[in-house]
């Protein structure tokens, strides 16, 4: 087959929304299809340059102007101030009010501007294609959202019959709990007009597969046009059997917060818990972080007084990451679970996969139930922990805790006997072998 993703991150991007279509092309032409790959203009890359194999990659930047444009608004604005209004006499509410009004302007301001850029991008990157293709050139174009550059792109090479079919895969619903609902309402009309013109739809849980199609209308559904195809993780698994003879049971942390949207405070609180117990030693206790909300991570551990066990790795690259991750005896996870979004599975938790360590799963959030913490449990990872069900699980954690504390301070490597042959369905191989299955369905 001939294969054309449109992508905007790809390699050697660090975002982990570059991992996935960077993996993509990877197997689809290790699978033997030909494949070519239209995405951003990288510093650290060549316009034109050859992925890993036979891969063309077409590298596209945007306007002069568009970047001029948006680089004075932003400088225009960092010289305004908002401050909180506080007038004589007025009430708290109207100053809550004001407060959520600059709140809502600011991310409709930053989504408002992110549309422009990327639909610049889109007519930049159509610039590529346009004068050179022949209908039919390829046999399937995939786009990978986001940005929603990325969608529009593959939308178009569907549209001018460039390519016979199309699969959008979303990995997540285009529409989001933090965005204004001005900006979700043309999200939903681009997942409604997806529906309406991708041959193939993927996403990547079965809660983000049963909100979309709750969103687009469950009885517009038809056949097997939408699909759950995982993130996965890269390398093969590596089974650490070095034991930790520090006698410290370190436990990492990596990835943002979110201003609480991911909540650790329970993992705080049972170690709090564990210490007024006397039944763990703080010397004996080291969490490790490392991502952008260092200020956020430290401000909280301060309020459970735990501070000083905290080690602050600040932003790292990803191999750093990696290595932290490998040097750790316990991996943390978070996540959330509501009524708005469901089977949010972190690219972050795939990741920890091939670490071959225990986790800490804690999913905060409005519906019980996370498709994370099932995972975890049925892949035997570790403990899934839902904050709809402290009471009972803050229990379990700290039993949990204990018991890989009290092993390593006996010089023992921490008990974790993983199902291994599940965990392998997560191996971007398998999972793109999926994948190469549903291309060849439909041009078959």
């Amino acid at each position: 087959m001939d294969i054309l993703i449109c992508s905007r991150l790809f390699y050697p991007a660090n975002e982990i929304g570059a991992v996935r279509p960077s993996n993509m092309a990877r197997y689809l032409n290790e699978f033997g299809h030909k494949v070519s790959v239209i995405t951003s203009l990288s510093e650290s890359a060549p316009k034109h340059d050859l992925f890993p194999g036979s891969i063309h990659i077409e590298r596209v930047g945007n306007s002069k102007f568009i970047l001029k444009l948006i680089a004075r608004i932003e400088n225009g604005n960092k010289n305004k101030s908002h401050p909180s209004v506080q007038l004589p006499g007025a009430k708290q509410e109207k100053n809550t009010a004001v407060t959520k009004f600059f709140s809502w302007f600011k991310a409709l301001r930053l989504q408002v501007y992110t549309i422009i850029i990327e639909t610049d991008w889109y007519f930049q990157a159509k610039k590529i294609i346009d004068p050179n293709q022949k209908e039919k050139a390829f046999d399937i174009v995939i786009s990978s959202f986001g940005p929603i550059s990325s969608h529009l792109l593959g939308r178009f090479v569907k549209s001018r019959k460039y390519a016979r079919y199309w699969i959008a895969d979303l990995r997540d619903n285009m529409q989001n709990e933090d965005f204004p609902s001005v900006i979700n309402s043309v999200y939903h009309y681009f997942e409604k007009d997806a529906l309406q013109r991708a041959d193939v739809i993927t996403l990547i849980s079965e809660g983000q597969s049963n909100m979309f199609k709750k969103s687009v209308g469950i009885e517009k559904f038809a056949g097997n046009k939408i699909n759950v195809i995982h993130n996965g993780y890269e390398d093969r698994i590596k089974v650490n059997r070095i034991t930790n003879k520090t006698g410290v049971l370190n436990i990492t942390y990596t990835g943002a917060l979110y201003e609480g949207k991911r909540d650790i405070s329970m993992l705080f609180e049972a170690i709090t818990h564990l210490k007024s117990e006397n039944k763990v030693d703080y010397c004996r206790l080291c969490i490790h972080y490392a991502g952008p909300s260092s200020a956020e991570f430290i401000h909280l551990a301060d309020s459970y007084a735990i501070t000083g066990n905290i080690i602050d790795h600040g932003q790292v690259t990803r191999q750093e990451s990696l290595n932290l991750q490998w040097e750790s005896d316990i991996l943390v996870v978070l996540s959330w679970n509501s009524k708005k979004e469901q089977g949010i599975l972190t690219g972050k938790f795939m990741e920890y996969l091939q670490s071959s360590k225990p986790l800490i799963a804690l999913t905060c959030g409005n519906l019980p139930g996370a498709e994370l913490t099932g995972m975890v449990e049925r892949l035997k990872l570790g403990i899934g922990c839902e904050y709809l069900n402290k009471d009972v699980d803050i229990i379990r954690l700290k039993e949990f805790l204990l018991k890989h504390y009290t092993s390593i301070i006996h010089g023992e490597s921490v008990h974790f006997e993983p199902d291994s042959t599940g965990i392998e369905e997560f191996h971007y191989p398998v999972i793109f072998k999926k994948f190469e299955n549903i291309c060849n369905r439909l041009v078959s």
